[in-house]
């Protein structure tokens, strides 16, 4: 994780029209500037489900991306979905945004074209019917997340 974000509090937002609903947003790992992201983002949309994202691009990207594939092949991709379009600011689980690591990952030239995109959002998500569980996944996942990266960088 870059020093600067572990410098930079949590914001919780709100929001009433992802696509016509209303939405929390905690970014609790957080950085926003013009060209870099890096981000740990949680997100409650009414109605739908809580998500957790991994959010990465600009330089924290390129840093990466050398062994992004790397560690996309050792996250648990069961419950991993991978971001897929070139938006980087669409958080639905449609097919056409997201699908899920394990369909992906065996597929090489798929993940190339993804990183192709210059970002990469790494999200899981959980049932709405079941709020107790979304903070543990959520600090499961992003857990997870740190630990495969951990073992990677060390590659750069």
């Amino acid at each position: 994780m870059p020093e600067t974000a572990q410098k930079i509090s949590g914001k919780i937002s709100a929001g009433e029209n992802l696509k016509g609903l209303p939405y929390l947003v905690l970014d609790n790992v957080r950085i926003f500037n013009r060209n870099d992201v890096y981000a740990f983002r949680t997100l409650f949309w009414w109605g739908n489900f809580f998500s957790y994202t991994v959010h990465i691009s600009g330089n924290y990207f390129n840093q990466l991306k050398p062994v992004l594939p790397s560690i996309l092949n050792q996250l648990d991709s069961e419950l991993t979905f991978i971001c897929i379009q070139n938006d980087q600011w669409q958080y639905h689980f449609g097919p056409d945004n997201y699908l899920p690591l394990k369909e992906v990952k065996i597929n090489e030239s798929a993940i190339n074209k993804i990183l192709q995109n210059g970002f990469i959002k790494i999200s899981g998500k959980s049932a709405i019917d079941l709020p107790e569980l979304a903070l543990h996944n959520a600090f499961k996942f992003y857990e997870e997340f740190l630990k495969v990266l951990s073992k990677n960088i060390r590659t750069l």
